[in-house]
């Protein structure tokens, strides 16, 4: 698949130097692999002590965006952290010399700002679920865990595509969330042999 002259935005929580979990080393090294084969890419990620608000790394163009939003609740956070993290990616679009090809969304915790940004450019949006809530907890069982399993539905049904790191992943998907085949894509985890 050529890739050359492609523009992708994607949307992150985290991204380095910020590391929650995997999805930070996932989309850094995604980025960079794509950025090698000429796509240019844009991360819109949260903010990090000491990192730049806007950084290009080797070749990846980074934004940051202010993400210490006083809340109550870890969702009521992650509601306001989308309205920012939207913000941030409508400007980084609507700044840049090039037309954005893909939004790229990374899990549930940026649901609402890649449907926002899919709705303000009319792009598609693609969408990698790292993990499931029904996976993290053996299952739903109060009202927490049903938001962000309706979250994660929410996502999946706003996506063109759905990308997943695992036949277990896509299964889990699959008979979690109803996702017929053709929409799902397994794409394993690269691995650097160097």
């Amino acid at each position: 698949m050529a890739a050359d002259g492609l523009s992708v935005l994607m949307l992150s929580w985290e991204f380095p130097p910020r590391i929650i979990g995997g999805i930070s080393s996932h989309v850094h090294d995604l980025s960079m692999a794509l950025a090698l084969k000429n796509v240019t890419v844009h991360v819109v990620t949260c903010d990090f002590p000491g990192a730049p608000e806007n950084e290009r790394i080797g070749g990846v163009n980074v934004h940051r965006f202010n993400s210490k939003i006083p809340s109550p609740s870890f969702l009521g956070w992650i509601f306001s952290m989308n309205q920012a993290m939207a913000e941030k990616a409508i400007d980084v679009i609507n700044d840049s010399n090039e037309e954005i090809d893909l939004i790229h969304a990374h899990d549930w915790l940026v649901t609402e700002a890649a449907v926002k940004v899919r709705d303000a450019f009319s792009k598609p949006l693609v969408s990698t679920i790292h993990a499931t809530e029904t996976g993290r907890r053996g299952g739903i069982h109060n009202d927490y865990q049903r938001t962000i399993n309706e979250v994660e539905r929410h996502l999946i049904n706003q996506s063109y595509e759905v990308i997943c790191c695992s036949n277990y992943m896509a299964n889990q998907i699959s008979s979690t969330f109803n996702v017929h085949s053709e929409r799902l894509h397994v794409i394993p985890n690269g691995v650097n042999v160097a």
